[in-house]
């Protein structure tokens, strides 16, 4: 089946994170394929910010809206079987498709004394496991498009991980996975581990950090867009794979980024490429005094 139009592949999709970044895809000209663990039940709890609070079912008739077509696919990601079945349907019922992005994750803070290993299993399974399988499932299809793959996942660069070791590592296989497929695939497959600078407002970091400290989650839609434009000539001078998202909106001319800001005039640190660079320290001892 061929197909000419754009086509992106979004698990995660109506997470605090995934709903921007598929409404950004959407606006940019992809068909979506919006995929998460139900098609009717919403990401995050009671303390979830305005907004987030959104089914696959709400968000894929947002996008048809829009005028794009959207696909709703719900599954469990630890399962490897329907991982594959998730990616083998997709490229059978459009002919393939051009990016593939990975938002899904757990954070759970501790020390290396006494860490529960249930944790340990679920941060291995969703944040490693996971988009292991799915990356093998779909690269055989982004090759014949000269696709991209892109992960929410930190530089290779922190110096200490206390109270969060485990959490780092599962990201940094991302990480890893975004650089080896890049340097395997021979120039046919981009991928990108794109790292917030600014702790981002999701269902996982509202109630647990105050709204003057985080950006809106749009930003780093707004960069993975950049990354998805950028021609391969232009990818292979950058020379890596790691990127935050404030180089990426350089790149598309976007300085002014109070827009993003939570509360307007805040001026917020940039608190989350501190945290990478420090092994999320500051960020799990406070989760910890909780």
């Amino acid at each position: 089946m061929a197909n000419d139009r754009k086509v992106a592949l979004i698990v995660g999709a109506n997470g605090g994170v995934g709903a921007p970044v598929t409404r950004r895809l959407a606006s940019d000209g992809y068909d979506v394929v919006v995929v998460g663990r139900s098609c009717n039940a919403v990401v995050g709890g009671p303390k979830s910010f305005p907004g987030s609070r959104i089914t696959l079912t709400d968000l894929a008739e947002e996008i048809s809206v829009m005028g794009r077509k959207v696909y709703v696919i719900s599954i469990d990601v630890t399962n490897e079987g329907s991982v594959q079945k998730m990616v083998s349907w997709t490229a059978e019922n459009h002919g393939g498709f051009d990016v593939f992005v990975w938002l899904p994750s757990v954070f759970r803070p501790g020390a290396v004394d006494g860490f529960p290993l249930r944790s340990f299993d679920l941060m291995a399974n969703i944040s490693a496991r996971a988009p292991l399988i799915a990356a093998q499932a779909a690269l055989p299809h982004l090759r014949e498009r000269n696709g991209r793959i892109v992960f929410i996942s930190p530089p290779l660069h922190a110096k200490a991980a206390p109270f969060g070791s485990v959490y780092l590592w599962s990201k940094y296989l991302q990480t890893m996975l975004a650089e080896a497929i890049t340097a395997e695939s021979g120039g046919k497959v981009f991928g990108a581990a794109i790292w917030p600078d600014w702790i981002l407002q999701t269902e996982a970091t509202t109630g647990t950090w105050p709204d003057k400290v985080m950006r809106k989650p749009e930003m780093l839609a707004d960069a993975i867009a950049q990354f998805l434009r950028m021609d391969s000539a232009a990818l292979r001078s950058h020379g890596s794979t790691l990127w935050t998202d404030v180089e990426l909106l350089g790149l598309a001319d976007i300085n002014d980024l109070t827009t993003y800001d939570v509360v307007p005039g805040s001026n917020p640190p940039p608190l989350c490429l501190d945290m990478a660079e420090r092994g999320l320290t500051a960020a799990a001892k406070y989760m910890l005094r909780r």
